[in-house]
Parts: C-alpha cells; sequence; structure tokens
C-alpha cells in the first residue's frame, strides 16, 4: 500500500525524467535487459531505471565523433564509466580516440545495434582496464570480434545477450581467459552456444566459476546439462546470487537436487522457466530452506513435469517465497521466433500434404471420369480447409515442443 505515491516522490526528488514522469507530462520508453520480454521496470528500481531513461534519451542522438569526445571527456574528469546505451546512430564509438584512457572501467553498448566488429580492437586498445563491458543486442558483432576479448585481463562483468551471431568459437576463448575472475555474465539469446563453449573454462590456469555470483543463460536452447553442470558445481555452492536458465530445454533436475547436500547459502533469484525436464524432485529442493536459505524468488512456469500440487508445497512450506508458475504467451511464441529452420520444416510439412490432397483427389476423379465443376469447387474448398486446419495443428504441436 502507498508504494505508487513513494515511487512518484522517489522519482521526483532525483531525477527531472521522474519528474516527467509522475506528473503525467511524458513518457519514458526504456526496457528491461531481457531476451525474452520487455517491461518497465517499477518499485525499487525506479530510481535507476529513471536514470538510465535519461542516459538513453541523451545519447540516441549521439554519433561516432561525439562518443569518442564523451570518452575523453569522462576520462579528464575521473569517471569511471561511459553507457551509451540505446545509441542507434553508433557505429565505431571509439573510432577517433588517439590514446588510453586507463581509468575508463566500464563500457555500455548495450542495444547499439549498428555497432561494428571493428569497434572491438580499438577496446582492447583504448581501454584496457575495463571490468565492465556490456554488448546487449549489439547484432552486428560475429565470432571474429568476440573473440578478441580475451586480451582484457580484468574484465569481471560481460554481457553478450541477444548476439545472435556469437558461437562456441566465440565465447570458449573469452572464458579461458576470463572464467576465473567473471562475476556476472550474461549470454541469453546465443542460440550457437552449446556445451562445449561453457567446457572450454576448463582449460584455463586458474579454477573457473570461483567468482560468479550471476549467470543467466535463458534461451540458450543448446545448452545442455554437462555444460550448466561445470558452471554451477563450483559457483552454486559459494556465492552464486542469480541464476537464470529459461527455456533450457535439457537442463536436468540433478542441477538443482544433487549432491543431496547440496547448500547455495546465496542464491536469492532463480528461473527455470520452460525447463520441461524439472519435476517433483525440483519442488522439494526448493521447499528446503536449509538448502537454499536465501531464496527471494523461484520461476517455475512452462514445466510439463513439475505438478502444480509440487509449487503449492512450495509455496505452503515457505511462504515469504515468491513463485511464480504462470505461463507467459511470450514463451508460447519463443520456440516459432528462435528456431527458423523449424518453421521452414513446417512449411514443408504443410506444402506436402497439400500436394498429396490434390493428387489424390485428381486421381480420384480421373477413376471416375466425370469431374464436373461444382465437384472442383467443392474440392478446392474442402483442400484449403483441410491444410488450414493442418498447419494450425502442426503450429500448436511445434510450438509446444520447441518452446517448451
Amino acid at each position: 500500500p502507498g508504494m505508487r505515491e513513494r515511487v512518484k516522490a522517489y522519482l521526483i526528488s532525483n531525477s527531472q525524467v521522474g519528474s516527467s514522469l509522475a506528473s503525467g507530462r511524458g513518457h519514458c520508453p526504456f526496457r528491461a535487459g531481457s531476451a525474452r520480454r520487455s517491461s518497465f521496470l517499477v518499485g525499487v528500481d525506479a530510481a535507476s531505471a529513471a536514470a538510465r531513461a535519461r542516459r538513453m534519451r541523451l545519447a540516441s542522438q549521439l554519433d561516432d565523433a561525439e562518443a569518442a569526445a564523451r570518452c575523453r571527456e569522462a576520462a579528464e574528469s575521473g569517471a569511471g564509466a561511459i553507457r551509451f546505451g540505446g545509441s542507434l546512430a553508433l557505429r565505431q564509438p571509439l573510432a577517433a580516440l588517439e590514446r588510453q584512457l586507463p581509468a575508463l572501467r566500464c563500457l555500455d553498448l548495450s542495444h547499439c545495434i549498428y555497432v561494428e566488429n571493428r569497434t572491438v580492437p580499438r577496446v582492447l586498445r583504448w581501454l584496457p582496464n575495463l571490468i565492465e563491458l556490456d554488448l546487449t543486442c549489439c547484432y552486428e558483432l560475429t565470432d571474429s570480434a568476440i573473440v578478441q576479448l580475451a586480451g582484457l585481463r580484468h574484465l569481471e562483468r560481460l554481457s553478450l545477450e541477444g548476439c545472435s551471431q556469437v558461437s562456441d568459437a566465440g565465447l570458449g576463448p573469452i572464458l579461458v581467459a576470463s572464467a576465473s575472475r567473471l562475476k556476472h555474465l550474461n549470454i541469453a539469446g546465443l542460440l550457437e552456444v552449446t556445451d562445449a563453449g561453457l567446457l572450454a573454462a576448463g582449460a584455463a590456469e586458474e579454477p573457473a566459476w570461483r567468482n560468479l555470483e550471476s549467470f543467466d543463460c535463458t534461451a540458450c536452447f543448446r545448452l545442455g546439462h554437462p555444460g550448466l553442470k561445470s558452471v554451477l558445481e563450483p559457483s552454486l555452492p559459494r556465492q552464486l546470487r542469480s541464476l537464470k536458465l529459461g527455456g533450457v530445454r535439457y537442463a536436468l533436475p540433478a542441477l538443482i537436487c544433487e549432491p543431496l547436500d547440496l547448500v547455495a547459502p546465496q542464491l536469492a533469484d532463480l528461473d527455470l522457466e520452460g525447463c520441461v525436464q524439472m519435476d517433483a524432485r525440483v519442488g522439494q529442493a526448493i521447499a528446503d530452506d536449509h538448502r537454499f536459505p536465501a531464496l527471494r524468488r523461484v520461476r517455475l512456469a512452462a514445466c510439463p513435469r513439475l505438478p502444480p500440487a509440487a509449487c503449492e508445497a512450495v509455496r505452503a512450506a515457505r511462504p515469504k517465497l515468491l513463485v511464480d508458475d504462470a505461463v507467459r504467451m511470450a514463451w508460447l511464441d519463443g520456440g516459432l521466433r528462435q528456431d527458423q529452420h523449424g518453421v521452414i520444416r513446417l512449411l514443408h510439412l504443410a506444402l506436402k500434404f497439400g500436394v498429396m490432397c490434390l493428387v489424390g483427389w485428381g486421381v480420384f476423379t480421373v477413376w471416375l471420369g466425370v469431374v464436373p465443376a461444382h465437384v472442383w469447387v467443392l474440392f478446392i474448398s474442402a483442400s484449403v480447409a483441410i491444410t488450414l486446419a493442418y498447419l494450425t495443428f502442426a503450429i500448436g504441436v511445434f510450438i509446444l515442443t520447441a518452446a517448451f
């Protein structure tokens, strides 16, 4: 009660953008960093969201020369971070730099969708001491550029969310060089990444994942149990605070349930939405507050092997735990949006079915020897109706198998 008024008061007191929002005189189109959906941030995130909206509004018109000037100004003023999130005009934001900026620790290029591969070598050259790098939704970046990030020797926070052209060839060398230091890793939406990309971290000289606090592999449909196990075994019993496995169809219950004496003292946010292998054992493990004492929120939607009674048992055992088991439409169309090859195969099947109907009816009419006009009209109508019905059924089956 009263949260809306408190949020308005906080916004008004902390930013001009917040004042505009609270008074209804303007709007603020910012996005939450999620590969699955976009939303407006509310509650405790309101202040940071308003600040981010202001940065995005100011940065949206920046070109490459202005971006380089901003970098120099930030370095001269002693600022440790520079953020260009949402700057659609940027192609090579560091092209105009002429000297290193060792004081900069954070570079945000999220949603700069036209940033080119040539930007990455300049990051290594001019910003050698980066700790945090956000490349969310930089769609133009490929493995040949991403692999060079292995040269960042101080990297602790990395987001490659939505960089759909990145595969194991680009991610693996980064993990070999940085897995022992990484605290936050976001690879959500990397559809080409497999277990081999995560297992590559085992080749590092120092123990991998020992400092990991947040791991997000949402919608990485090709990841499986071996790769996830290699990440969670060293990090989950130590300091992992946020784990998001949404849509990873091959994640097995053993990740959460084994070993039996597993204790994750820091884990507060767990996302298993769309993990079709999860069953009642996962519900029992989550209900055990000795295993996950710090857990505050868990998502269990679209887990067909997890009975509703298991979710109710979790709520009864831990009334303060937020259990989200509501199915969202975003998952229903996830398979069609993410698996383009599957869509093509589906259309081919529908076409073959229609051709088979035509051939069958043609043979039948030839055998009869008489084909009245009204019969052809009836035939065409029936063929269209049958094809549409089949296509609707096939799409439904495809959604359930591909998205879940």
